[in-house]
């Protein structure tokens, strides 16, 4: 639909974009929240299955800045402060994900 309405160098710089965040808001975010939320509560009360849910929803997070890149280049990082930020506080995300998980809390059986 996009290619009927703009030009081919607007579609060519659009289309990268616009696929992007239907993939990220479709299959990543919304289940990805939805999981990190119910496996945090689970981390809370020390049942075994929420820690490997919420480690794979972290390194989900963590491999965003790649899957960002691979599918939409450099070019835009430069040229868009504002998308530049988003990027940047989603690549903090992950490694903060990681290490609220690998850091030992009393009484979250992982003692």
């Amino acid at each position: 639909m996009l290619r009927t309405l703009v030009d081919r160098k607007a579609y060519g710089f659009l289309e990268p974009i616009l696929s992007f965040t239907f993939l990220l808001n479709a299959v990543l975010l919304v289940p990805l929240s939805f999981t990190t939320f119910y496996s945090a509560s689970g981390i809370r009360r020390g049942e075994g299955w929420a820690r490997p849910i919420a480690l794979v929803n972290a390194l989900t997070v963590v491999a965003l800045p790649c899957t960002m890149v691979a599918t939409m280049g450099l070019r835009y990082f430069a040229d868009a402060p504002l998308f530049l930020a988003g990027a940047v506080s989603v690549t903090a995300a992950g490694p903060f994900m990681l290490a609220a998980l690998l850091w030992p809390r009393k009484g979250t059986g992982s003692d």
